[in-house]
């Protein structure tokens, strides 16, 4: 029990690592991840689609995983503002729910990046997914995306630290 315990104070003995959040360790996630990367750089969006809403199914607040979502709805006429109507609706259901916030957020970010003027729209469901789960990493993630694309000086690296230090694997 000593040498256990000597083992530890000098740090002999690692500590296991946390385990991946954000559904990384989970095949049922990487598999349609991987596919729907793969089907977005062969510009094939539909199936790409498919494949990221299987991947947030089973980690639904995966920022890169909604990322590549609203990049593949963008590609398409008309399919992001479809997603924006659809999570619109979810946000009728669930007005309080963070995921519901943080996925319509993005969806509004990238909407503003093809010239709809939906940044209010965005950092409104960024700040109102904040209130509803402080401690979660994605709404950090999209205000540091916002804060990016302002050109916003050293916002958005406050706006990632928080991101980091909540879920490093996000």
């Amino acid at each position: 029990m000593r040498l256990l315990a000597a083992a530890l104070a000098f740090g002999l003995l690692a500590a296991a690592p946390p385990p991946a959040r954000g559904g990384y360790a989970d095949a049922a996630f990487t598999v349609p991840l991987d596919r729907g990367l793969r089907a977005f750089y062969q510009r094939d969006f539909r199936n790409a689609r498919t494949n990221f809403e299987s991947a947030l199914a089973v980690a639904p607040d995966n920022t890169l995983a909604i990322g590549f979502l609203n990049a593949t709805a963008a590609q398409t006429p008309g399919d992001l503002d479809a997603l924006i109507a659809a999570e619109e609706n979810r946000l009728v259901a669930d007005p309080h729910g963070y995921t519901t916030q943080l996925r319509l957020g993005f969806s509004y970010l990238f909407s503003s990046s093809l010239g709809r003027d939906r940044q209010a729209d965005a950092r409104d469901a960024f700040a109102a997914a904040l209130a509803v789960a402080p401690d979660a990493a994605g709404a950090h993630v999209g205000l540091g995306i916002m804060r990016e694309n302002e050109r916003s000086g050293n916002r958005p690296k406050v706006e990632f630290l928080a991101a980091l230090e909540r879920d490093p694997s996000d």
